[in-house]
C-alpha cells in the first residue's frame, strides 16, 4: 500500500488526510491524454508486502501525522458544550473530523477518525443531564452521546468522546470506588430509537472495556478514545459488563393449592449464563429451586412452576430470581411474597369419649394436654390424626398444639 501526503489536488498543507492507501486525491484523469496524472507533491512512499493490521495502520498514520501536521484540535475549539446540543457542522484536520454546532463553533461535540472511509454527513448529539443517571441499579455519566453518520461503511472507525472534570466528580459521588479515568467503560447501544433514553429492549448493547479505551486531555477537557465498527448511542460508566439487563417483570402467584406459577421477563440479555429460582421461608435465607439457561435475546420470557405440596402449612413463601453472567457476575430480581392459605388446626368431637381427632394434623409437631387448673398432664409428638383420651377422668381439659413452624394454638374439650 502506498501512503501519500501533501496532495495539492486538495491543497498543499495536507488537509486531504494521511491514510493508508489514500491515493485518490493525488491522481487526476487527464482526458486529452487518457492518463492518470499525479497532481501533488510526493512527500513519502511506504510500501508493504502484506495487509496491515489495525495496530500497524494506526502506527503509520500516527507517524505521518506527527511528521507532517500540527497535532491536536483546531484552534477554533476551546471547550465542550454545557447543554444538550446537536452538531450541524464540522472542522477537519489531517486526521480527525471534529463536529460542532454553528451557534457556538468553539465547542466541539465529538471527534471521529474515519480512517479514509466516507461517512457522509455526521450527525452527533451530546446530552447533558443534571446528574448521573441510573439504569437497573447501575450509574452512568450524566453526559452521553449519539453519533449517526448518513453512511456507515464496513471498517474500523475511531471515536473521541469528551467530558469535564465536573462530569467525572458527579459520577464519583455515586460510585466512590471510581478514582481514575482508566476505570471507565462504555456501553455502545444500537437500536430502533437512539435518543437520550437507554432502552436496551429496543436493540443491542455491547461493552467497550477500559482495556480498549485510550484516555487523554485537551484544553483541560478529558476524552475517551476507542475504535468502533459502527455508530450509535454511547454511555459512560464503570464495571465489567454493559449496562445490565433489565427485569421487565417478575411475578409469583399460586396457580392451585399445591403449585406456585413463576414468570419473569427480561430485556437486553448479553452474555448471561443462567437464572436460578430461589425460595425462602423467612425472607432471609434463600435456597435454589431450579436453574434455567439464559436465552440471550433482546426480549425474553421464562416460566416455571414450583411444587409446594410439602409446604402447604407454611404461612409465607418468598421468591426471587438470581442472574449469573458468563463472567460470574450476579444480580437479583425483586422479591415476590406468597401468602399460603393455612388451614387451622381443629379438634373433634367435643365432648369426646374415646378419641380426640385433629384436623390438619400433619402440621402439628407437639401436643400438650393440660387439666382445667393448668397442670401439664402429658406431652406427645404428633404421629397420627388423633389422641386417645379414654383413660382420662370426666371433666374439662385444654390442648396446646405447636406446629412445625412453631405456631401455637389452644383448644378446650370436655371428656365424658
Amino acid at each position: 500500500a502506498a501512503t501519500t501526503a501533501n496532495a495539492n489536488f486538495i491543497d498543499d498543507n495536507g488537509s486531504a488526510g494521511y491514510c493508508i492507501g489514500d491515493r485518490r486525491d493525488g491522481f487526476q484523469f487527464d482526458v486529452p491524454t487518457g492518463r492518470y496524472d499525479w497532481q501533488g507533491h510526493i512527500a513519502e512512499i511506504i510500501v508493504y508486502d502484506r495487509a496491515l493490521t489495525d495496530g500497524e495502520r494506526l502506527s503509520v498514520e500516527t507517524y505521518l501525522q506527527n511528521k507532517y501536521v500540527v497535532t491536536g484540535l483546531p484552534a477554533q475549539y476551546n471547550n465542550i458544550p454545557v447543554t444538550t446540543i446537536s452538531s450541524n457542522s464540522n472542522q477537519t484536520d489531517a486526521t480527525w473530523i471534529h463536529t460542532h454546532n454553528s451557534s457556538d463553533n468553539s465547542k466541539v461535540v465529538v471527534s471521529i477518525k474515519s480512517n479514509c472511509l466516507d461517512l457522509g454527513t455526521i450527525n452527533s448529539t451530546v446530552y447533558t443531564d443534571a446528574t448521573a443517571g441510573i439504569y437497573n441499579g447501575q450509574r452512568y455519566m450524566r453526559r452521553h452521546y449519539v453519533i449517526n453518520p448518513t453512511t456507515d461503511p464496513v471498517g474500523t472507525k475511531r471515536v473521541r468522546l469528551y467530558y469535564t472534570n465536573a462530569d467525572f466528580v458527579d459520577l464519583q459521588t455515586y460510585i466512590p470506588t471510581l478514582t481514575s479515568a482508566s476505570q471507565l467503560v462504555i456501553t455502545k447501544f444500537d437500536g430502533i430509537n437512539e435518543d437520550e433514553v437507554y432502552t436496551p429492549s429496543e436493540g443491542t448493547s455491547v461493552l467497550i472495556p477500559s482495556s480498549q479505551i485510550t484516555t487523554g486531555t485537551v484544553f483541560g477537557v478529558n476524552y475517551l478514545e476507542f475504535d468502533v465498527a459502527g455508530f450509535s448511542e454511547f454511555w459512560i460508566h464503570t464495571g465489567l459488563t454493559a449496562l445490565p439487563l433489565h427485569f421487565l417483570s417478575f411475578s409469583a402467584q399460586k396457580c392451585n393449592s399445591n403449585n406456585v406459577c413463576i414468570n419473569w421477563q427480561t430485556a437486553s440479555e448479553i452474555n448471561v449464563s443462567h437464572f436460578v429460582v430461589e425460595r425462602s421461608l423467612d425472607g432471609q435465607l434463600y435456597t435454589p429451586v431450579t436453574r434455567v439457561a439464559a436465552q440471550n435475546r433482546v426480549s425474553n420470557n421464562y416460566v416455571f412452576t414450583d411444587d409446594i405440596a410439602m409446604l402447604q402449612y407454611i404461612s409465607k413463601i418468598y421468591y426471587r430470581i438470581k442472574q449469573t453472567d458468563n463472567d460470574g457476575k450476579t444480580g437479583y430480581s425483586n422479591v415476590q411474597l406468597i401468602k399460603a392459605d393455612i388451614k387451622k388446626i381443629e379438634i373433634y368431637p367435643n365432648p369426646v369419649a374415646d378419641r380426640l381427632y385433629f384436623t390438619n394434623w400433619q402440621q402439628i409437631k407437639t401436643i400438650q394436654l393440660f387439666s382445667a387448673e393448668g397442670k401439664l398432664i402429658q406431652v406427645v409428638l404428633s404421629k397420627q390424626n388423633y389422641m386417645d383420651v379414654k383413660a382420662l377422668p370426666d371433666g374439662t381439659y385444654f390442648i396446646k398444639t405447636t406446629s412445625k413452624q412453631n405456631e401455637t394454638g389452644l383448644h378446650s374439650f370436655i371428656k365424658r
